[in-house]
């Protein structure tokens, strides 16, 4: 694991619920931490593989490992604020000091 690879900043934002003023309970983002990662778009094979069929684009990203759910989504700074649900966190199978996110941007953010 090189510490050159992960050379884009992303926010990991976490929902919040809040109560606006006529009682509704919209949903609001809050940061929760930054980190550097390692963002490439997945091919269209990749994206069968995962069994995603929809219209948003999916990356496969590299980070240290750090808790992450898929209740929570990233900002991609390098791509002008880009918001991207995370779909899947799982172990990169190279040691327990990277995680491999599945994540797609367009679609239910």
């Amino acid at each position: 694991m090189t510490a050159g690879k992960y050379n884009q900043l992303v926010t990991i934002q976490a929902p919040s619920a809040t109560t606006d003023s006529i009682g509704g309970q919209p949903t609001s983002w809050v940061d929760v931490r930054t980190a550097y990662a390692e963002i490439k778009p997945m091919s269209g094979r990749e994206v069968q593989a995962a069994q995603q069929l929809n219209s948003g684009a999916m990356y496969r990203i590299a980070m240290r490992a750090q808790p992450l759910t898929t209740s929570q989504r990233l900002v991609w700074h390098a791509a002008g604020g880009a918001l991207l649900n995370i779909r899947a966190v799982m172990p990169s199978g190279r040691g327990g000091g990277e995680i491999i996110v599945t994540a797609e941007s367009g679609m239910g953010i």
